[in-house]
This record gives C-alpha cells, sequence and structure tokens, in this order.
C-alpha cells in the first residue's frame, strides 16, 4: 500500500470518527446554561457535619467583585455573594465577621479546591519560591 493511499485511508477513517462523534454530541443550548446558574448547590463540610448551601458567581457578580481593592475584600465579596443565593438574610457584615480559617475553609470547599486566600511557598530562608524562565527552543544554548 502506498503512503498516498494510507493518508487517504486514514483520513476516511478520522472523518468516520467526526462524523459519529458529531451525531452523539447535544446542540448547545445557552438558555440551559441560565437554568444551572440559578441552582442552589450543597457541599459536606466533613470538619464541622454540615452541609454549606451555595449559588455559583455569574457575570453579573463580577463588577463588584472587581472593585474591590485587595484580595481580601474580593475573598470576602465572594463568599458572601455565593452565600446570599442560598441564604437571603446573610449580610456583608455577617461574612465580614466570620473567623478566618472558617471563611478560607468555606470558599475552599465551594470552590471544590485550594483556598482563594492561599499565600506563596517559602523557603526556609524566608526567600519566595520563583518559577524559572522556560528556554527557547529557537535560540541554540551554547553559544561560542
Amino acid at each position: 500500500m502506498s503512503e498516498w493511499e494510507r493518508t487517504a485511508e486514514f483520513k476516511k477513517a478520522l472523518e468516520d470518527y467526526e462524523a459519529r462523534e458529531h451525531k452523539k454530541a447535544e446542540a448547545f443550548d445557552p438558555k440551559e446554561l441560565l437554568c444551572r446558574s440559578v441552582i442552589i448547590r450543597e457541599v459536606l463540610d466533613t470538619q464541622s457535619g454540615k452541609i454549606i448551601r451555595y449559588g455559583n458567581l455569574v457575570f453579573e457578580d463580577l463588577p463588584a467583585i472587581r472593585a474591590a481593592e485587595t484580595i481580601e475584600e474580593k475573598s470576602i465579596l465572594i463568599l458572601h455573594r455565593m452565600l446570599k443565593k442560598a441564604y437571603k438574610d446573610l449580610t456583608l457584615d455577617d461574612v465580614k465577621h466570620f473567623e478566618f480559617m472558617e471563611a478560607t475553609r468555606i470558599l475552599a470547599l465551594m470552590s471544590g479546591g485550594p483556598s482563594f486566600l492561599q499565600t506563596q511557598k517559602q523557603l526556609q530562608n524566608g526567600s519566595e519560591v520563583t518559577q524559572q524562565p522556560k528556554e527557547s527552543a529557537s535560540l541554540p544554548m551554547n553559544i561560542t
């Protein structure tokens, strides 16, 4: 079998695969995103044994969060806006009086990952960890 025939065979197999995948895929429905954006979600806080209810942030939340000047203020606003969707009478002042460790733990639980207020790792000598610059593939390593 020639290279040309093999290439044509692979191309046909790829086109068949893409056609099958396209038939399986559902059409995108932007209105479905609206339905999902108002869902009240729940996460189990295994440390306290309580269920925390919250709503995800939407684009409408961004201007207020962006207006905050520090990462701490942004974190408080994020926490308040997410919890407020499930606990209507919760005020921003209430959230400002949460214990710091509780607030960061709740943020981590709701985000499904590490805390929003993580700090950079520090070396034993007190220096901060920095990333090494990537070497360019287009430049020679040793110029002599």
